[in-house]
């Protein structure tokens, strides 16, 4: 059975001949990213193409240029610092990121916002920078995976956006102290986003991933789970249902403790929940989320990166035998780490596990 039919059926909940493998953002069929220039990843990237399915991520292209974003980008040592300067009409907002050349993500040192005053600056100007978007390229990369796999594009949630246009702990006070500034903020970002969002669907998603990720930010023990209905679930419902009429599967992605927001999830027309961390990173076991879902979601996870990183082969031959014996089932599970690494050069016993999940994948995951 080929990838993409493998994972079509999977997510379907139909039969198949094993269970999909996912190496989550590490894609091994496109050399335009971090982990094909990594020169240590170059084996593992091989040997994913050969015994994994791909499940491309990619986003909508903004097209045109944000009129009032400005970018000034500054070489420092080992690297390159990015500071973005967004003018409003009350004042300049500025956000500055530092990004090392042997490591695959952005540090962000200053955010948007300090205080609600800049929040209102910035939800001020939100008309002025819609802009438009297109999806034309992502036909042609589908096209391009062919039988390998499927597409996948990804968003952030009206939370999401807004959570980090602040420091973490000072999102998290205004979010209990100012829960109605931070709601007037999250609408306001929804009827922003949702004239993209609208665009993209009607660009096409038939048989792709639309993965919406942020709800994480409104569990517990960040906020009570009073708050996720307003916060979270009524922007998933919209995006959800959409995108499900649109003959797209719609993916939650939401890291951290899930027990008491899953009923939430399962209000809104969601067909794929990941990355389902175990205890005590999650609060859920991956059998308990099965026994809940059932055939009504297919499920991708509950393989963490750390380890991967810090476990040995017999520990990670055994993890995985354990996962396929929780959710398994019948079909409906994608195994998948809950991260990747980010550093470069890639740690060998990082390498060697990764060789010892996929292995076990293949072991065990038959049907």
């Amino acid at each position: 059975m080929k990838s993409r039919e493998r994972l079509l059926k999977c997510i379907k909940h139909k039969p198949i001949d094993r269970v999909p493998i996912s190496t989550y953002e590490m894609v091994p069929h496109f050399k335009d990213d971090f982990y094909h220039k990594a020169p240590s990843y170059a084996n593992m990237m091989q040997f994913f193409k050969e015994n994994t399915d791909c499940v491309y991520s990619t986003a909508a292209k903004t097209i045109g240029e944000n009129p009032l974003l400005e970018v000034i980008r500054e070489p420092i040592k080992g690297g390159i610092l990015t500071k973005s300067i967004l003018h409003t009409r009350q004042k300049d907002l500025i956000k500055i990121q530092k990004r090392y050349d042997n490591q695959n993500t952005n540090w962000t040192i200053k955010h948007f916002c300090e205080d609600l005053t800049d929040l209102h600056a910035y939800i001020d100007v939100l008309p002025d920078i819609t802009l438009p978007v297109s999806t034309k390229h992502v036909h042609k990369l589908e096209k391009t995976i062919g039988d390998d796999g499927i597409i996948m594009l990804s968003m952030a949630d009206p939370l999401c956006i807004i959570a980090d246009s602040f420091e973490f702990g000072q999102f998290m006070i205004y979010a209990m102290t100012e829960t109605k500034e931070i709601l007037k903020a999250t609408d306001a970002i929804f009827e922003h986003q949702k004239i993209q969002f609208d665009q993209t669907i009607k660009g096409g998603v038939r048989d792709m991933m639309v993965r919406i990720y942020g709800p994480e930010y409104a569990t517990p023990p960040y906020l009570p789970p009073r708050l996720f209905p307003e916060l979270a679930t009524n922007y998933l419902k919209y995006y959800c249902s959409e995108i499900k009429q649109a003959g797209g599967f719609p993916r939650i992605h939401c890291h951290g403790k899930i027990k008491e927001v899953l009923p939430e999830f399962l209000k809104t027309d969601m067909m794929i929940l990941e990355p389902i961390e175990p205890p005590p990173d999650g609060n859920i076991s991956l059998k308990d989320v099965k026994n809940i879902c059932k055939d009504k979601v297919c499920l991708m996870g509950n393989i963490e990166l750390k380890d991967l990183e810090n476990q040995n082969k017999e520990y990670i031959n055994n993890l995985v035998k354990n996962i396929m014996e929780d959710a398994k089932g019948e079909s409906g599970f994608i195994i998948m780490p809950t991260a990747s690494p980010i550093n470069e050069p890639l740690d060998k016993k990082t390498e060697e596990n990764y060789y010892e999940f996929i292995n076990a994948s293949l072991k065990y995951g038959k049907y």
